[in-house]
């Protein structure tokens, strides 16, 4: 092996750090002993041939020969200018310098990349072929578009290409496909489901009523010792908890009815006869320990305040709990008559029922049972009605301007019945009046809602009707008398 290739395998031990270049004690490197034979031939070959070489120690001198300073330097061993090798043989500088490599300046570079400035400007984005909900593409275009609940809206295309939406009108009540619940019956539920047009429809079925409505009043036995009854009221929640009054003996209620009998009411009370004789007189005798009597008003009978037929008061019959008596009573009543003004002596039949002594004038007084009290023959421990029916407002009746009655009585002697002399008498009586007024009476209506306010009720106990509602409107007066009964 040649001085060169001695170098060079030396250097490539070192690079590689191979086994076969173990380090010596001396410091040198530890060949093969072929390699030594062939290191030993060539220095004598070289110290033969060569006359003008060199001291043959400085030449194979194994200090200069092997020392590490001068064989592995750094310097010596990667710049070019020690080393000898051919320009073919691959050195380091040429094999992985980092100019040879991939440079950071050719691999990442800004300029090489996808720029933003490329990457993202509008001219060179491709355009979806569905665009965004809220993108256009033809400014000033305008639509009407469906929006919430079945409703519309108008939108308009902006010179952005974007739409501005309008309000969403004429929308429906709820989200087609959707189902909710309402009340309904006694505190009952009832499913309703959403149709396509945003339209509530009921299921037709109300589920978990309860047993009465709220407010609505019973009287019941139960709860109560025996033949005693209490009155309850319906709660909020449907059900019949709430106590208004303790259990007690049943009592009872004395309906006196006073009958209009002018000739401005003949027509009306030709038409709702039939109602009450059957309607109002077994509504009442329905009731526990309940009876019901007639009598009849009119006026004076002379000028100017009636004619000779004219009667400020008639009896019929005392209270009784009997409807067939009643309807017997009714259809004997006395024929109607004229009258000689527009005011009728309501107020002075009122008073005979009270029990105020009838006027002089009037012929066919009250004739009670015994037992029973005087003026509207009421039984011991019943509550008392009266039920005025017509269409009249009174002589001598209230004037809220003044101290003086309305439409007084005039040369008639001794004076009839005032509003001021009934009313204190109808509170200690505990009688409540109750009318049931023709709709187009006016006069009467007022007059009469001022007596009831007067009376200390509500002027929801004056009842106004016609011809074609007279059997409801008993019915709400049955409903009164039944709430005035159990109270």
């Amino acid at each position: 092996m040649t001085p060169t290739q001695t170098f060079f395998a030396r250097v490539a031990c070192l690079v590689a750090l191979t086994a076969a270049c173990t380090p010596q004690a001396t410091g040198g490197l530890n060949f093969p002993d072929d390699a030594s034979s062939d290191v030993t031939t060539d220095r004598a070959t070289t110290d033969a041939s060569s006359a003008d070489a060199s001291d043959t120690d400085a030449m194979v001198s194994p200090d200069a020969m092997v020392s590490p300073d001068a064989m592995v330097s750094p310097d010596a061993m990667t710049t070019p200018d020690a080393m000898t090798t051919p320009d073919a043989m691959v050195t380091p500088d040429a094999m992985v310098t980092p100019d040879a490599m991939v440079t950071p300046d050719v691999m990442t570079t800004p300029d090489a990349m996808v720029r933003p400035d490329v990457m993202t400007t509008p001219d060179v984005m491709v355009t979806p072929d569905v665009p965004p909900a809220d993108q256009c593409d033809r400014p000033g275009a305008i639509e009407t578009v469906p929006c919430g609940m079945c409703g519309t809206l108008e939108r308009f295309c902006n010179v952005m290409r974007r739409w501005e939406n309008g309000a969403c009108t004429n929308q429906g009540v709820c989200m087609p496909g959707t189902t909710t619940s309402r009340a309904c019956g006694r505190c009952g539920t009832m499913a309703v489901r959403c149709n396509d047009r945003c339209q509530q429809v009921d299921t037709g079925v109300c589920t978990g009523e309860g047993t009465c409505t709220p407010g609505e009043m019973t009287t019941t036995a139960a709860g109560c010792p025996a033949g005693q009854t209490r009155v309850l009221r319906c709660s909020a929640m449907c059900a019949l908890t709430e106590e208004v009054q303790a259990c007690r003996m049943p009592q009872g209620v004395d309906v006196n009815v006073l009958l209009d009998m002018t000739g401005s009411f003949s027509g009306t009370l030709g038409a709702i006869s039939t109602s009450l004789r059957v309607r109002l007189a077994s509504g009442v005798v329905g009731m526990p320990e309940s009876a019901i009597g007639l009598s009849y008003f009119s006026d004076f009978g002379f000028s100017p305040w009636g004619t000779s037929s004219d009667r400020a008061f008639t009896r019929g019959g005392e209270p009784q709990n009997d409807a067939a008596t009643f309807s017997t009573v009714f259809a004997s009543r006395p024929s109607d008559s004229m009258g000689g003004d527009g005011p009728d002596a309501v107020v002075e039949a009122l008073g005979v029922l009270a029990g105020i002594p009838p006027h002089r004038l009037i012929t066919s007084p009250p004739i009670c049972s015994t037992g029973r009290a005087p003026g509207g023959c009421w039984r011991p421990g019943a509550r008392r009605i009266v039920l005025v029916i017509g269409d009249s407002f009174s002589h001598n009746g209230p004037n809220t301007s003044a101290g003086t009655p309305s439409y007084p009585y005039t040369g008639i002697s001794p004076a009839p019945t005032t509003w001021n002399d009934l009313a204190p008498r109808l509170r200690s009586e505990g009688i409540t009046v109750l009318f049931m007024t023709s709709s187009t009476a006016m006069d009467a209506l007022n007059e009469h809602r001022t007596m009831v306010n007067a009376l200390g009720q509500p002027t929801s106990d004056v009842f106004s009707f016609g011809s074609s509602t007279v059997d409801s409107t008993l019915d709400q007066v049955l409903a009164r008398i039944a709430a005035i009964r159990t109270r």
